[in-house]
């Protein structure tokens, strides 16, 4: 098959998820294009794959609908998402794929519609209209107050309701382009889903969901496997007494970077991974038992930590869980807080409220401590990582490809 592969180009998380999606693919056989203009295909241009320039969205507009759940300023422009639109079927024209594979890239469902190409997409279980859990829940507070069972599911299903009756009218601009093609309406997230098959990069045991059509599969985690080295760092690191991996993800907080002379009088070493923000470091004062570094093959130094610092994605969730590491999650925007929530609920870590963070970064030291000093986040870990042993995401995703379109 000739593939076009469609990501949220901005996004490493994305990016790297139909990745390694598409070199199982290569090794079978296929051909595998990928197309946008943001920075994280530079990791698929060091795997050999092609790339062809596509507009793709405003990296800071991003941010910002997401920070400020004001997703109106992604999804409600019709001027802008016709614009990509014209933009992906004027791609698809050019290169005649026989299936488009997209990975929250917004209007691939709408483009292949008009198109009439077989469309498949990957996504969080979470961010589908057959979600069970919510993700604003403020009946839940960081201290761990639980709603009383009995009114938990009504609360959450009204919640659930509302979330995407509130998330639907943000898309505006989808809704417009799409009546303008004459296709039929699609409802809240909807938009994320593939058009002929959904590849949910998840386990039921974290985001479980509700009446899943036949064209919904689960896949499991679909993680990076990076080509980089062990960081150089890495044996010096390893002799610390409390080894902290902290990384906040491509649309992380810059601001934390600066908070780093904070770990200079504790017991730990702290590798921190800072992504394009590497040029900001050069202005912060660094203390010795941190190390810096722009990306790092997480599989070379989970095996020795003993908790990580994320923004709660999908991607490093799962990753640190396979190794059996608890975690920390201070989430940027909603989607990464239902991770750090998750986390949180499931005994698996804790969850920091970024307000706090950023008032006193003290908050962030006392929280590795606690989850350290207490033995039960490590052991419900390594139960947890026991579930995805015989998870195989990306593999999963290819043969499912495979079974539908080949």
């Amino acid at each position: 098959m000739r593939i076009l592969a469609l990501p949220n180009s901005f996004s490493i998380a994305h990016v790297t998820r139909l990745l390694e999606i598409a070199k199982i693919l290569r090794a079978r056989g296929h051909n595998i294009i990928f197309a946008g203009n943001g920075r994280g295909l530079d990791l698929v241009v060091a795997e050999e794959f092609e790339v062809r320039d596509l507009v793709d969205r405003d990296p800071n507009n991003i941010v910002s609908a997401t920070r400020s759940k004001n997703f109106f300023l992604l999804f409600g422009d019709p001027q802008e998402i016709k614009h990509y639109t014209e933009a992906e079927l004027a791609m698809y024209r050019e290169l005649k794929p026989d299936l488009v594979l997209s990975d929250d890239r917004i209007t691939a469902s709408t483009s292949t519609s008009v198109a009439n190409l077989p469309h498949a997409a990957v996504c969080n279980a979470h961010f589908t209209v057959y979600s069970q859990l919510p993700f604003y829940i403020p009946f839940y507070s960081p201290s761990g107050f639980q709603l009383p069972q009995i009114l938990k599911q009504p609360i959450y299903d009204s919640e659930l309701w509302i979330e995407k009756v509130f998330f639907d009218l943000m898309l505006k601009g989808v809704h417009q382009t799409r009546r303008e093609y004459k296709l039929n309406k699609i409802f809240a997230y909807q938009y994320n889903e593939g058009k002929d098959l959904t590849l949910l990069a998840d386990v039921p045991s974290f985001t479980p969901l509700n009446n899943l059509p036949k064209n919904f599969h689960y896949v499991g985690p679909i993680t990076w496997s990076c080509p980089f080295p062990a960081p150089s760092s890495l044996e010096v690191w390893k002799q610390g007494k409390k080894r902290v991996y902290l990384t906040l993800g491509s649309g992380g907080f810059g601001e934390l970077v600066c908070n780093c002379q904070h770990f200079a009088d504790t017991d730990m070493t702290v590798i921190v991974t800072v992504g394009n923000l590497i040029d900001q470091v050069s202005k912060v004062s660094i203390p010795k038992n941190v190390f810096i570094e722009k990306y790092i093959n997480a599989s070379t130094i989970l095996p020795h930590c003993d908790v990580i610092v994320c923004h709660g994605g999908n991607g490093t969730i799962y990753q640190a869980l396979q190794y059996s590491v608890p975690i920390i999650g201070i989430s940027s925007h909603a989607e990464q807080d239902y991770g750090a929530r998750r986390i949180e609920q499931l005994g698996l870590g804790l969850r920091l409220v970024p307000k706090e963070v950023m008032k006193d970064f003290s908050v962030v030291i006392k929280a590795i401590d606690k989850v350290i000093n207490t033995p039960k986040f490590k052991e419900n870990a390594e139960l947890f990582s026991l579930q995805l042993k015989n998870w195989e995401g990306a593999k999963n995703a290819a043969d499912l490809l495979e079974k539908y379109f080949s």
